[in-house]
């Protein structure tokens, strides 16, 4: 026997089976490209107990989903603040000189703008 039940927050519908315990992938319904996989992990205990913690029950893949997306964006941010300033920081010196040659010229120009 299978129930159709709604993920809170999510609004995504999950079948659930009772009768048996089997192993085959249980597909949200919104999913219609099959696009999510089965796969195992292991966790400490810790980390499991973390993770039931603070998503909602029975919705474990969907918070690992969300904390791993996450996750690599903010990772992917801070590689390229890392790569920005490394870039900067290389152009620092190159770049005070390119100013100190254009500044008597800019500044001219402006004084003469303002008559």
């Amino acid at each position: 026997m299978a129930e159709l039940i709604k993920l809170r927050n999510y609004g995504s519908w999950v079948e659930i089976h009772t009768n048996h315990v089997y192993n085959i992938n249980v597909m949200l319904k919104h999913d219609l490209a099959g696009t999510h996989k089965r796969v195992n992990v292991t966790l400490p205990p810790a980390t499991l107990q973390l993770i039931d913690r603070v998503a909602l029950k029975g919705n474990r893949s969907r918070f690992v989903d969300d904390a791993v997306r996450y996750y690599v964006k903010t990772i992917g941010r801070s590689a390229l603040k890392k790569q920005l300033k490394a870039g900067a920081l290389g152009r620092a010196q190159r770049d005070v000189h390119l100013t100190e040659e254009w500044f008597f010229i800019d500044n001219e120009a402006w004084r003469n703008n303002q008559k």
